[in-house]
């Protein structure tokens, strides 16, 4: 049963990311790209899209570290630390289209 939660976490995990990395793509894409060359504006479900691209294209295998953290406490950092960049990232993509607007 400890595995189905497991499974279920990370499926739930992956999607929620793939959301979040979606919207931040199409915001900044919008924001910043569209304007300044003039290019099509992106959809959500075509940045969520790319970003998974995106993400498949650039991951690598990581060796297995040992460390005493457990899966949830893995789960909760990487969720943690996802939003915290999300959250710079779109700050950061909004000030610059504040200024190039």
């Amino acid at each position: 049963m400890k595995t189905i939660g497991q499974i279920t976490a990370v499926v739930l995990s992956v999607v929620i990311f793939a959301i979040m990395g979606g919207f931040v793509l199409m915001k900044l894409w919008n924001w910043i790209i569209v304007p300044i060359f003039a290019l099509n504006e992106l959809t959500f479900i075509q940045a969520i899209a790319l970003s998974v691209f995106v993400g498949y294209v650039k991951a690598k295998g990581s060796p297995e570290e040992k460390n005493d953290k457990g899966w949830e406490e893995k789960l909760v950092v990487i969720f943690v630390y996802a939003i915290v960049l999300c959250s710079i990232f779109l700050l950061f993509g909004w000030i610059a289209h504040l200024l190039i607007v």
